[in-house]
């Protein structure tokens, strides 16, 4: 039943994980280009590959180095975006394994069970006293 679990848990955390969020929709911006123009552009992608879309189908993104947005070749974005999807995984699966490898469990488990005797008190609760108690009303 625990390996059931577990493999159900890392399942469901696993295929969570191979689906990024994607950016809210109708994000809308106008971007200054480095020509001096301003297109309407809306955000696309998820967090690991996120750019504006213009209307026209070109993508662009921010450059730090020319201060304002640039063209960007979408495939290749999403090329890298899956590449770093990709790496996550195999980390997240290295993980899962070297946790499954160090909870191997040899040997007897035992469990300590402690037997209270009240003096005042029997043991007299069997079925036919519990069933006949439910069915009187009285529990």
């Amino acid at each position: 039943m625990k390996r059931l679990i577990f493999t159900l848990s890392t399942l469901m955390i696993c295929s969570a994980s191979m689906m990024a969020i994607p950016a809210k929709p109708g994000q809308w911006k106008m971007l200054k280009l480095a020509n001096g123009t301003e297109i309407r552009a809306e955000l696309v992608g998820d967090e690991l590959c996120h750019y504006w879309l213009a209307a026209d189908g070109k993508g662009y993104a921010w450059s730090a180095a020319q201060g304002c947005y640039v063209a960007i070749d979408k495939e290749a974005a999403n090329k890298a975006a899956d590449q770093k999807r990709n790496a996550a995984n195999k980390r997240r699966m290295a993980k899962v394994t070297k946790a499954k490898a160090n909870d191997l469990y040899t040997g007897e488990k035992k469990g300590l069970i402690i037997l209270v005797e009240f003096p005042k008190r029997t043991a007299t609760n069997t079925p036919e006293v519990k069933f006949s108690r439910e069915s009187s009303g009285v529990l």
